[in-house]
């Protein structure tokens, strides 16, 4: 029982860090000013 707890509560927290790392990327691309300087470099 313990285990398939565990493993719900898994998914639960992999959904949410995808969730997560979708709203940095979508912020990412909302401010392209940031990626253009460091672009700007290479």
């Amino acid at each position: 029982m313990f285990q398939n707890v565990s493993k719900k509560h898994m998914r639960e927290c992999t959904l949410v860090s995808l969730d997560w790392w979708l709203g940095i990327v979508h912020i990412d691309k909302t401010i392209p000013r940031l990626d253009d300087e460091g672009d700007s470099d290479s």
